[in-house]
């Protein structure tokens, strides 16, 4: 194998993990923006009483700014979380290397 099939398997290799990564940040944006919505009537959604002391103790002016830094906040927690599965996913397709690295023929 030739050095440019290892560049080309390398960057097949991060653009799978960047697809990865993306899709499952857009998940965990889904799941997690769903208990901020307004339509959400589990226990732990966001109600405008929330919004209000939001507004009340923040840089938020207005409850449309409350909404935008939520969103940010639910952002960044989405791309953390994408980011534990792709390491995640590192680890256990890299399990099987370190676990050939140790094994020596016997002859």
């Amino acid at each position: 194998m030739g050095i440019d099939q290892f560049l080309l398997l390398g960057a097949v290799g991060i653009a799978m993990l960047q697809t990865f990564l993306t899709k499952r940040g857009q998940y965990h944006s889904n799941v997690l923006s769903q208990s901020v919505s307004g339509k959400a009537t589990r226990r732990g959604s966001i109600s405008s009483r929330n919004i209000s002391s939001i507004t009340a103790f923040s840089i938020a002016r207005t409850p449309r700014n409350a909404l935008v830094a939520i969103g940010h906040i639910v952002q960044k927690q989405a791309y953390i979380l994408a980011f534990s599965d792709t390491f995640y996913l590192l680890a256990i397709c890299s399990a099987p290397c370190w676990s050939l690295r140790s094994w020596q023929p016997c002859c």
